[in-house]
């Protein structure tokens, strides 16, 4: 038996069940993670010219006018994730509470957007402790860390399939009226972080 064999690292097992555009919900398991993808706006890829790339060895493509809603974790904690090109740069902006303020927003990587995120969120859970408990004193904030192209779902094979078949032929957006609540507060915060770069 060659020793050697005990040094090579195991890739990591993953799977992703879909059958989208048919439907919606896109589900991904890993041996240590499992998420849900809700896809509300599959985005599209800009041309050759302004397309965004995650970092190699991957190396994904990154859509425009992006929006997915991502459950994660065994407690099933629910973000929504989007990403906008801005002056031919994406950003990518994570909302995660029911405040207006409960969204962080990066240009820089979307794995940036997500540790960026997690702290945002462990300040978060520490203030509500500290504020329904007097007694709790100080502490310190856990340093969470994330890759961001699985919150964004960036590697799904089925999703960047169907982008790739769209590219050249009209997009489709469900209008205002029709979309929840909720996404049209995501949509008109898309919008604001266009203008608010922007200007």
């Amino acid at each position: 038996m060659n020793s050697n064999n005990n040094n090579v690292k195991k890739k990591e097992i993953s799977k992703e069940n879909s059958n989208y555009p048919k439907s919606k919900i896109i589900i991904y398991k890993t041996s240590k993670r499992s998420f849900k993808y809700n896809i509300i706006e599959p985005g599209f890829y800009p041309s050759k010219t302004y397309l965004a790339y995650t970092l190699k060895p991957n190396a994904y493509k990154i859509p425009n006018e992006y929006i997915v809603e991502t459950t994660y974790e065994k407690k099933e904690k629910t973000i929504i994730c989007s990403i906008n090109y801005i002056d031919n740069r994406p950003h990518y902006t994570i909302k995660f509470g029911s405040n207006s303020d409960d969204f962080i927003s990066s240009n820089y990587s979307p794995t940036a957007a997500a540790n960026a995120y997690l702290k945002a969120y462990n300040i978060k859970k520490i203030e509500y402790k500290q504020a329904n408990n007097p007694n709790i004193g100080s502490m310190s904030i856990p340093n969470s860390k994330m890759n961001g192209i699985h919150f964004f779902g960036l590697h799904l094979k089925q999703l960047n399939h169907f982008r790739e078949n769209l590219n050249g032929t009209a997009r489709i957006y469900k209008p205002f009226k029709d979309l929840t609540r909720q996404m049209q507060i995501i949509r008109n915060k898309s919008i604001s972080n266009d203008l608010f770069f922007r200007f």
